[in-house]
């Protein structure tokens, strides 16, 4: 075998061997994609502040949000979702020199994964998210 054929064997085997690397990474990746997780999740929102907005995940979107305008407390939305990702997250703001507080409170299957107090004074933003494991 010539130099040159040697070379040509060796490049030829080597793109073989990417192709397969990327076509089994990609099926790979196909199968993970399509697990999705059932679950049931349950934000709440309570307190004595007056919040100016909160935005939460909506049920199966991770990239969107929904907003609610000046929210009266308590507040509440549960839905069941059906997602491969963690993306349950309630961000409550409140407007500047709030005094009093609020509390948000995130549920996943009944079971409180989250909860977080204001500290008057010391922000305007509440958020309770997923931990991650």
């Amino acid at each position: 075998m010539s130099p040159r054929s040697r070379v040509t064997l060796i490049v030829v085997v080597g793109v073989l061997t990417c192709g397969l690397l990327v076509v089994g990474g990609l099926v790979g990746y196909v199968v993970w994609a399509q697990r999705k997780v059932s679950r049931d999740i349950s934000y709440e929102v309570t307190g004595t502040a007056r919040p100016t907005q909160l935005s939460y995940a909506p049920k199966d979107d991770q990239h969107s949000r929904v907003t609610v305008e000046k929210p009266t407390l308590p507040w509440s939305v549960s839905f069941h979702t059906e997602t491969m990702l963690k993306v349950a997250t309630v961000a409550v703001f409140l407007a500047e020199g709030e005094t009093n507080t609020v509390t948000c409170t995130l549920r996943v299957d009944g079971k409180v994964v989250a909860t977080e107090t204001s500290t008057p004074g010391a922000g305007r933003m509440v958020l309770c998210s997923e931990p991650d494991d």
